[in-house]
């Protein structure tokens, strides 16, 4: 599956590395050699169905926060996937994306 046909949204980090989403997943890509595909995907597993809304890096580009249609943002480490955190105090009825 190529990027274009993957992505939902995308944001590039500082350093240079690119990460991307789309059904369910994060895709982490180098900008320096995008032609070579993701370097890593993390599944993320929720316990209702969700779109993507936005992403973005942290300053030091260990996390990435990733919000969504559902009533959760996500915060995940960059480097190996790990969940760090669910907010879920937000309350999103209309499933908007935020």
């Amino acid at each position: 599956m190529s990027a274009a046909s993957f992505c939902s949204s995308a944001v590039m980090s500082t350093g240079g590395a690119a990460a991307a989403t789309g059904a369910g997943q994060l895709k982490q890509f180098d900008s320096r050699s995008f032609d070579k595909g993701a370097f890593a995907t993390f599944e993320v597993v929720y316990d209702v169905a969700f779109e993507w809304a936005s992403l973005a890096f942290s300053p030091d580009g260990h996390h990435l926060l990733a919000s969504s249609s559902s009533d959760a943002v996500f915060l995940i480490d960059s480097f190996d996937g790990d969940m760090k955190q669910i907010f879920t105090q937000r309350k999103n009825p209309r499933h908007a994306l935020l």
